[in-house]
């Protein structure tokens, strides 16, 4: 009975986090939209936008739904859960990632087709999940995340979204990376209707016009 319960639990805060991660999606493609952008749906699987939640799978199996991003005449893709392979060959996934590249989708793509991603996290911020959204960027890009956005010669963008709180430790590293302009961020309290969403949607419209 307890395994039940305890099972049931489980189902329930991975919907939760599903759930935030389609907000969290929605979200970015609403800040292409306020940069200008044209957003389209693509690949809809009978009629219906089918958001990719799963490590697992891949969008050129035709099973997945993304966005189609037309700036200026030139196409990009958003999507939710991409497989990238990384500069040393490596695959793993972004919970969001806006490519360089037009549909169909070719998936895994090489990390210097990203040109901006977001990592999804339900609950509060604290000092590991720092640590951590720090080193995927490295990890991407092969620059300590230090190293100025002029320094890299990359227009690339990142941002860390918290439905939670993020306490001290992360606003100040968020403070830290506006102050010395890196392509980094974080935003904490991202529900509908807080004010934080929509600094985060206006702010990151912001940057697409500077990285598109």
């Amino acid at each position: 009975m307890k395994y039940v319960h305890l099972k049931s639990n489980l189902q329930k805060i991975h919907r939760l986090w599903q759930a935030f991660q389609a907000y969290s999606l929605i979200i970015v493609a609403d800040a292409l939209l306020r940069a200008g952008s044209s957003v389209h749906p693509y690949n809809l699987v009978s009629g219906n936008f089918i958001i990719k939640t799963y490590p697992r799978g891949f969008y050129s199996s035709g099973r997945y739904s993304f966005f189609e991003i037309t700036w200026q005449n030139e196409r990009y893709s958003l999507f939710s859960v991409l497989n990238i392979r990384q500069r040393f060959g490596y695959t793993f996934n972004l919970d969001i990632a806006l490519v360089n590249d037009e549909p169909p989708a070719r998936d895994p793509y090489d990390h210097t087709d990203v040109l901006f991603f977001g990592e999804c996290k339900r609950g509060n911020g604290y000092s590991e999940l720092l640590a951590t959204y720090e080193g995927l960027f490295y990890f991407i890009f092969g620059r300590k995340s230090e190293y100025l956005r002029r320094r890299t010669g990359r227009n690339v963008y990142s941002t860390l979204i918290l439905s939670g709180d993020s306490f001290n430790t992360l606003r100040d590293a968020h403070n830290y990376y506006t102050r010395h302009n890196l392509p980094l961020s974080i935003y904490d309290n991202i529900r509908p209707y807080t004010i934080e969403t929509n600094r985060l949607m206006l702010n990151l419209a912001k940057e697409f016009k500077r990285i598109l």
